[in-house]
C-alpha cells in the first residue's frame, strides 16, 4: 500500500511518518510512506502518474489550503482514501465534498491514527484472501491458507 503525507511542519511529518510506520510494522502491512512538505509537489506527482492509496493531508499548507487540494486531486481522476490532518474543526463538514475517509484533529497521536488506518487497510484487501479478527484492540487479518479450523457459536468465531 502507497500512503502520501502531506504536512508542512517537518516535526509533525516525521511524527506521522513514523506513526504510520509503527502501525504498519505491528500489523505486518507493507507499506511505502512518502512524504511531501507542499502540496503542490503531490499534485503534480498524481498528474504525473503517482498513485496512492491513501493521502493523509494537512489543511493548512504553505502554497494552498488542503480542502483545495483535495478537491483538485479528485479533479485528476484520483480515487483514493483522503485523511485530513488539522488543528481547526472548521472544514469537517466541507471535507464530505470530496469524500474525505476521515477527519483528524492535531495533536496526532497513535490512538487517533491506528484505527484509521486499519480501517482503510482492510477496504484496500479482497474479503476473500482472508479473515478479519478483532484481538482486543487489534485487528488481525488471517489468510485463508493459515486456518485450520474455525467453529461459529452465535456471534463469535473461535
Amino acid at each position: 500500500m502507497r500512503i502520501a503525507v502531506c504536512e508542512d511542519n517537518q516535526l509533525q511529518r516525521d511524527m506521522i511518518v513514523q506513526l504510520l510506520s509503527r502501525c504498519s510494522a505491528e500489523r505486518s502491512l507493507p507499506v511505502e510512506l512518502v512524504p511531501y512538505e507542499f502540496g503542490m509537489n503531490l499534485l503534480y506527482d498524481v498528474e504525473e502518474g503517482a498513485d496512492f492509496d491513501i493521502v493523509f493531508l494537512d489543511i493548512y499548507l504553505p502554497d494552498t489550503m488542503g480542502n483545495e487540494l483535495a478537491h483538485r486531486l479528485r479533479g485528476t481522476g484520483y480515487r483514493g482514501k483522503l485523511v485530513f490532518l488539522t488543528a481547526s474543526p472548521d472544514f469537517a463538514i466541507e471535507s464530505y465534498d470530496v469524500f474525505a475517509s476521515g477527519y483528524l484533529l492535531k495533536p496526532i497521536s497513535g490512538k487517533l491514527l491506528f484505527p484509521v488506518l486499519d480501517r482503510l487497510s482492510l477496504r484496500e484487501q479482497r474479503p476473500q484472501d482472508g479473515l478479519t479478527l478483532k484481538a482486543g484492540a487489534t485487528l488481525v487479518r488471517v489468510p485463508f491458507s493459515q486456518l485450520a479450523y474455525v467453529e461459529v457459536s452465535g456471534k463469535h468465531l473461535y
